[in-house]
This record gives structure tokens, sequence and C-alpha cells, in this order.
């Protein structure tokens, strides 16, 4: 009922929709309060400075969005805002902190940074757990600070999910929403009705009024990376698949039409013709299912593959490699 208010909001006058909606919209509304009451102070402006190459002396200033996601005062943010700054602070209210860089990845436009004169433990943040992608029409609430205004809510649904834009291929699928993301909102947390972080903004598409967001699960991976080792560690199995559905009962939709000669794939079996039933004893209706699951392994690790191959299911285990440098 929360979505079917939701749509009519915007289009009917203030006054006329208590008349309609009554307790429904009402709810909306302090449900959407709530959300953003109890995760506003999570978020932080970032600022960071950087020498000019040309002017000599000169500084520029780059500005954006961050928000923690530890006690300790770690923080996430886009890499594209922090990456190479001489300096970076973080603005929460009228209180500023200097800040360090633990680690970036400019493919995911995801940088780590903590806070280094504040005492640990003395922050509230928001924990980056693993959600389901959200369905599309899921009423989301981001927080951003744009330009120079304190953190705000902006209300938003999924409009899609996206492996790839143009000739762009992202590393994971990733949330397309009804979200801009305006100068500074860069890295804003984007949340769901009951306030669990299902991603952060790490696109812009404004020729629509729209964003990207990499999803929680895939955020998490990306920390952890960064945490360990500054950098992200990117798998590879050597395999390319397209989706080639055979009817509404077909359990193999994604069809294997390349496989790098010696790689992991070709190592273990796997052959151009293939169909894929399942990966880890889970079904792949989609690319993006598949291209998210291979996110998330690790280099090392084993991918169970359930492959169709004629009128034969064979069972075969690929070990994740690591991503030559050409991908």
């Amino acid at each position: 009922m929360w979505r079917f208010a939701f749509i009519f909001l915007g289009l009917l006058s203030p006054l006329a929709v208590p008349h309609l909606f009554g307790s429904e919209a009402l709810a909306l509304e302090r449900r959407l309060t709530t959300v953003f009451r109890d995760n506003n102070a999570k978020v932080v402006r970032i600022k960071a400075a950087y020498e000019s190459e040309t002017e000599n002396g000169k500084v520029s200033l780059r500005v954006g969005t961050g928000f923690f996601v530890s006690s300790d005062g770690l923080i996430l943010a886009n890499s594209s805002v922090t990456e190479g700054a001489r300096r970076i602070w973080v603005e929460q209210g009228d209180t500023s902190y200097v800040a360090e860089m633990v680690g970036s990845d400019a493919e995911t436009n995801i940088a780590l940074l903590q806070v280094t004169d504040q005492p640990k433990g003395s922050f509230d943040f928001i924990p980056v757990d693993e959600q389901p992608y959200p369905d599309v029409g899921t009423l989301l609430l981001s927080i951003g600070c744009a330009l120079e205004f304190d953190p705000a809510p902006r209300l938003g649904l999924v409009s899609g999910q996206d492996s790839n834009f143009g000739q762009r291929v992202f590393p994971t699928a990733y949330i397309r929403t009804t979200i801009p993301a305006n100068p500074g909102e860069g890295g804003s947390p984007v949340l769901d009705l009951n306030g669990r972080l299902l991603g952060m903004i790490v696109a812009s598409l404004p020729e629509v009024g729209a964003s990207y967001v990499i999803p929680a699960s895939a955020i998490g991976r990306v920390r952890d990376d960064l945490m360990l080792n500054g950098s992200v560690q990117y798998g590879w199995i050597g395999v390319e698949v397209e989706s080639r559905p055979r009817g509404a009962d077909d359990e193999a939709p994604l069809l294997v039409t390349s496989v790098v000669p010696g790689g992991p794939s070709d190592v273990a079996g796997i052959q151009e013709g293939d169909r894929i039933q399942k990966i880890n004893g889970l079904s792949v209706p989609t690319i993006n299912v598949m291209r998210h699951r291979f996110f998330l392994a690790r280099i090392g690790q084993y991918i169970d593959f359930m492959i169709e191959r004629e009128d034969k299911v064979l069972d075969l285990g690929v070990r994740v490699g690591e991503r030559p440098a050409a991908e």
C-alpha cells in the first residue's frame, strides 16, 4: 500500500492527500522521517584538497558524501572524490575531522577512509550487511550532502538492475534508481524503509535524473579488501556467457559462448556451448545474477558449476584465478 500511496503523493496537492489516504500516508511519512532521523548523523561531507598540476601552488577542492561504517571512524566515500588528494577531511555538523586514505578502488568508485583525530569507538555507523537485490519499484531513501547543505533525504524507486551501461561493463550488477545524484551527493548511502543499507551511489545519470548504486554485499567485499590490502583483488574464471532462454521451464538459460584457453574454466573442463544450470547449488536466471556471484568470489576459491551439455548434466569445479591485467 505504501508504494501505491507514493505514486499519488507526487500527483495530488498536500491538502488532498490526507483525505484520500489518511493513516497510510501519515504512516509512510513517519517511516521516512524515522529512517532519516536515525541515520543522518552517520552521514558526512567529504572534502579533498588537490594541488593543481598546471598552476603552481593553487589548490582545488572536491566535495562529496560519505558515511561511517564502524564505530572506530571508518568511512566509505567515492574514490573519484578522494583518490590522490593532498589532504582529506570530513564534516559532521559543525565538527571537522582529518581523515587518511586506507585504500581505494577506481573500478567500483569506492574509497575507505579513517578518521585520525578522534578517539576510536565514538561514532555511530551504518552496518554493511548483505541484502538481496531490491525489486523494481521498491522505495529507497538516500541521504546526501549536496553542495554545502547539511545531510538531506531524497526519495526514489528502484528502476532496474544493470551489468553495463553502453560500452562500459560494471564489475557487478548495479541497482539503477530514480534518485538523482547532484554535485556533492556521490557516495550517499541508500537505505530501504527499514533503515537497512542497500547500497551507495557511485555514478550519476543526469540526463534522466537517475543514479547507479553498488549493492551492499559488493560494498562489503570491497571494504574488506581495502582494509586488508589497500586495493581490491579481482577474481577471474575466463569464460563469457550470454542469455538464450528456451522457454518458461528452462533451467539453463545461460549459454557459454567463449572459454579462454588455459584459463580456470578451460582447466576445469567447461566448453563453449555448455548451458549453466546452477552455480554453487543455486540457479542463475540472469547474467546479472551470475556476474554478482563471480564478483563476490575470492581468488583461490572453487565455484561449483552444474552444466548441461547435450543430453548430460555435469558438475565441474572452477578454481577462481587472479584477473589478468588486460581484463
